[in-house]
Parts: C-alpha cells; sequence; structure tokens
C-alpha cells in the first residue's frame, strides 16, 4: 500500500481479522464445552428412565455378586452370556432395545449394557449376543440412582459422549451391570456452525460500521496533509495561502501549525525585502536628484569657482550614498536578512543639517525656493548611524519642496534639544497637512490626496518613521498654522535595539 488511506485501511482490517479470529477461538471453546454439556445433560435425563425400563426385563438372579459391595466378574459376565438364562435376558433386553429403536434412532444415541467393563448387548443389535472389545475409559457408577457422564473413544463410533447409570430392578436394590448411553461427540462441530454464523454476521457489521470508520479516519488524516502539500506548492511558487485550519489528528494539527508559523515568517520576510526594495528604490531618486542638480549646474556654467567645488563634492558624496545603498542590497541575500544593518557613531545634528541643506540646495534654487537653517539651531551630539539620518533628512526635506509652493516657497531645517531627546524637523510654508491625514501620514503608500498629480509614492514619510524606530526614536507630523511641520526625535544616545533595522 502506496497511499496512507490504503495503509491505514490494511491496518484497520488486520487489527479487525485478529480480533475476530482471537475472540472467535475463545468463543468457540466456550460454544464446544457448552454443547458437551447439553447433550451429556441431555443423556444422563434420558438414562434413568431407559435403566428402570431394562430393569424390568432383564432378570436379577442372573447376576450372582462373589460377596457385598463387590461388581460382578467378568468371568461371572461371560458365564451369564453362555447360559440359557443369559441369552433369555439378553433376548429380552434386545427387545427392549429393538421396541425403542424408534425413539433411540431419534435421538441419535446407542444404548449399551455393560457390566465390569465388558459390552454385554449394544445396539443396533444383531439379535445375538456378540463378544465386544472392553471400555476401560468408561467409568461406571457404583451405586444406584447415579448417573456418571464422560467422553471416551469406541471402537466404531469414534469420540463420543457417554452417560451411565446401574440397572435397577423393581422392588429390589440388587443392582445389575450398568445402563450406557453413547453418542457422537458433535460439539465441535456444532460450535464451529454456530461460530461461523456469528463471524458472518460479525464480519457485516465490521464492514457496515468498520469501513466508514477507516475511511472517516484516513479522511482526518489525508484531507489536512492534501491541503498542506498544496499550500507547500503555493508557498513555493511564491504565493502565500491563508492561514490553514489545525485540524486532524494531534501529530498532524502540530505539522499545519508548525507549516502556519513558517508561512507567515516566510510572508514577514518576503513583506520586509519587498519594503525594504520600495525604500531603497525610493531613496535612489534623492542622490540622483542631488546628482543631477549639481551636474547640470556644472555643466550649464552656473556653478563656478567654489561653488563648482561644492557641486563636486556633493557629486561624490552622493555617489558613495549611492553605493553604500547598494551594498544594503546585499544584505537581502544573506539567511533572515530582512534589512541593512545599522552602524552607530557620533553625530553632530548640527552638521548633518547643513550637509542636507547642502545636498538640497540645487534642487531648492530649482524650484525657485529658499532652503536654509533655522537661526536657533545649534550643534548637537547624537549617537546614530549616518547614513540612516541622511536618509531621514532627505525624505523629510525632498517632501517638504514637493508641498512648499514653488517659486517662493520657504523650507527651514530646525535642530533642537528638549528633555525628549535631539529633535530634527523640516518646517514649510505650504497648505499644511488634512486633519483627517495627520493620524495616516507616516502609514506606507498613504497620500493625503490620491488624485494630485504629484509623482510621490507615499513611502517617504513611512522611511521617517521606521527609520526613527530603528534609531530608537519616534517620527512626528503637525500643521504649525503657516504650514505643516514634520520630524523626528531621537535620544541622545541611541540604544542598539537590534543588529539590523526594521524593514525600510
Amino acid at each position: 500500500m502506496s497511499t496512507l488511506r490504503g495503509r491505514i485501511g490494511l491496518a484497520l482490517l488486520v487489527f479487525g481479522l485478529t480480533t475476530l479470529i482471537t475472540m472467535g477461538g475463545a468463543v468457540w471453546v466456550s460454544l464446544r464445552d457448552l454443547h458437551r454439556d447439553a447433550a451429556a445433560g441431555a443423556l444422563a435425563e434420558l438414562t434413568i428412565p431407559y435403566a428402570v425400563r431394562a430393569g424390568q426385563q432383564i432378570p436379577l438372579e442372573a447376576f450372582r455378586r462373589g460377596g457385598a459391595g463387590e461388581r460382578p466378574a467378568s468371568e461371572a459376565i461371560e458365564r451369564f452370556r453362555q447360559s440359557q438364562e443369559g441369552r433369555r435376558a439378553s433376548g429380552q433386553f434386545i427387545a427392549f432395545v429393538q421396541a425403542a429403536q424408534d425413539e433411540i434412532d431419534a435421538a441419535g444415541i446407542s444404548v449399551m449394557l455393560i457390566g465390569d467393563g465388558q459390552v454385554v448387548v449394544r445396539s443396533p443389535v444383531s439379535g445375538r449376543i456378540e463378544t465386544m472389545a472392553s471400555v476401560p475409559d468408561v467409568r461406571l457408577p457404583l451405586v444406584g440412582g447415579e448417573v456418571v457422564t464422560g467422553q471416551t473413544q469406541m471402537d466404531g463410533l469414534g469420540q463420543v459422549l457417554y452417560a451411565a447409570t446401574p440397572v435397577r430392578a423393581p422392588r429390589s436394590d440388587r443392582v445389575m451391570p450398568s445402563l450406557v448411553l453413547v453418542r457422537e461427540d458433535d460439539s465441535a462441530a456444532m460450535a464451529t456452525a454456530d461460530l461461523l454464523a456469528a463471524l458472518t454476521l460479525a464480519g457485516l457489521v465490521l464492514l457496515v460500521i468498520g469501513v466508514p470508520l477507516a475511511l472517516g479516519l484516513s479522511r482526518s488524516v489525508t484531507r489536512p496533509l492534501h491541503r498542506l502539500a498544496a499550500a507547500s506548492d503555493a508557498v513555493a511558487s511564491g504565493k502565500l495561502p491563508d492561514a490553514l485550519p489545525a485540524t486532524g489528528p494531534l501529530e498532524v494539527a502540530e505539522a499545519v501549525a508548525a507549516f502556519n508559523a513558517m508561512a507567515a515568517e516566510v510572508g514577514a520576510t518576503r513583506e520586509a525585502q519587498r519594503q525594504l526594495l520600495a525604500d531603497l528604490r525610493h531613496d535612489l531618486r534623492t542622490p540622483l536628484t542631488v546628482i543631477g542638480g549639481f551636474s547640470q549646474a556644472l555643466r550649464d556654467g552656473t556653478a563656478s569657482g567654489e561653488v563648482a567645488v561644492r557641486a563636486a563634492d556633493a557629486i561624490s558624496e552622493e555617489a558613495g550614498r549611492l553605493g553604500r545603498m547598494l551594498d544594503d542590497l546585499d544584505h537581502l541575500t544573506m539567511p533572515g536578512g530582512s534589512g541593512p544593518p545599522v552602524r552607530l557613531e557620533t553625530i553632530d545634528s548640527l552638521d548633518a543639517a547643513n550637509s542636507a541643506v547642502e545636498r538640497f540646495r540645487g534642487e531648492a534654487e530649482r524650484r525657485g525656493q529658499m532652503l536654509a537653517l533655522a537661526d536657533e539651531a545649534r550643534s548637537t551630539p547624537l549617537t546614530a548611524d549616518r547614513d540612516v539620518l541622511d536618509r531621514i533628512l532627505g525624505n523629510i526635506i525632498a517632501n517638504a519642496l514637493a508641498h512648499a509652493p514653488s517659486p517662493g516657497g520657504h523650507v527651514v531645517i530646525e535642530v533642537e534639544r528638549s528633555s525628549h531627546g535631539i529633535t530634527l524637523a523640516v518646517r514649510d510654508d505650504g497648505p499644511g497637512i488634512p486633519p483627517a491625514a495627520l493620524a495616516h501620514v507616516f502609514d506606507r503608500f498613504y497620500r493625503a490626496d490620491p488624485s494630485r498629480t504629484s509623482r510621490g509614492s507615499g513611502l517617504g514619510l513611512a522611511i521617517v518613521r521606521d527609520l526613527a524606530v530603528a534609531l530608537g526614536g519616534e517620527a512626528f507630523a503637525e500643521n504649525t498654522g503657516s504650514g505643516a511641520r514634520v520630524g523626528v526625535t531621537l535620544p541622545a544616545s541611541t540604544p542598539v535595539r537590534d543588529a539590523r533595522s526594521p524593514a525600510s
């Protein structure tokens, strides 16, 4: 059997047959004994009436005892057979047997007269006294009225059951040879017939109950396994199925639960990788925008002298940033890798903000906007990942430039220290954030006005939030009355919460 269903069915069949055979053997022995006891009891009930009738026809004086309590000796039996009186007694007994022959045949028995272990007369009879083989295994009663039953092997009859009782004449205490009723011991055949009938019925019950039970049991195991196999194929093809119901036997349910946990982990890893790729794709636009802006300035000659040097430095810095982003992609090939590692170092937050201003100055000028540091910004040390911090500031500034008026808009970067940590925020004078959107601006792919023609992907602020959490801080967004203010608050000393940032 190659299938689980077939093996379960075969196991139940073997178990059922083994149980039937084992119980059948015990039942057969019990039935045989019951039939044997019933047949012996029936013989015993017939023995006394037959013995009384036989005593009325056989003269007692033909049997002489050698002494008180002694049974007739074999010589006496032989003399009895040879004597005229014995022949007359035998004839009378034969007449008795022949008169009851129909009754005897109907009962399926043989009638014997046994004295001292030897058969004197037996039925069916030939009409004369015959010398019979001795039957030493037959236990004969010693007192009148006693009935002895048993089983033995007899010549010409095979295995038989017998019942014996002494023949007693009317109104006499003298005991003659024992009358023995014999019948074939067919208790084994009758027990076998009864058992076959019972086994046939049990087999039908087994088919009616066992087959549906086997099918139900096999389905309870195979159905979850089939679902598990189909779900595994779906995972292998890149699809994540819904959680499977943990049904079936305990072992199968545990396997399904383990698969659900594995599928959830695979789904989380794939989602983290997808988010990382989406975030990197989004973040690549910022360096490319900066490089494109400064490259255009160098090309058309608007950047010269010290400005040209700054443009070249910015292009070089952004190229290095692009290289580090590509290095971060290598972490996707690592087992369990869901994002780049966090590289902590001590950073001057004012220097980081000033660097961000320089990166986007060209873009702001191209759009006719003013980008600057707040007058109250002060140098404050911060423990963070410089690339992560640059990505945070880059996304916030890009978001502010996109929503500030163009031309004529103002974007200001704030750096301040508070009891909660270091706050880096970007303030613009755009239309602000709709009140209904404030709770969702950091949601992935969310845009306050989906119908606008902006090319934004809705990832920028979601990336800001994830990166701020990776550095142990939080992101915030609020309206100022004359625009929007978006930023992050980071601890002055960032704890290492994990070896990797969350999917970003």
